[in-house]
């Protein structure tokens, strides 16, 4: 089941947020794969940052 999905990347360093593709695993033994389906930012979020 390993495909490509988007994340949501925050990189500390350069202090920004993008938006990437990335390996879906497949779950090992005692996980689950999860689909979510959407998914905000707050703009308190953005503030903390």
């Amino acid at each position: 089941m390993a495909g490509m999905g988007r994340a949501a990347i925050l990189d500390h360093v350069k202090r920004q947020i993008t938006i990437a593709e990335v390996p879906v695993l497949d779950p090992g033994t005692g996980e689950v794969l999860v689909r979510q389906s959407m998914c905000v930012f707050c703009g308190t979020d953005v503030h903390m940052f």
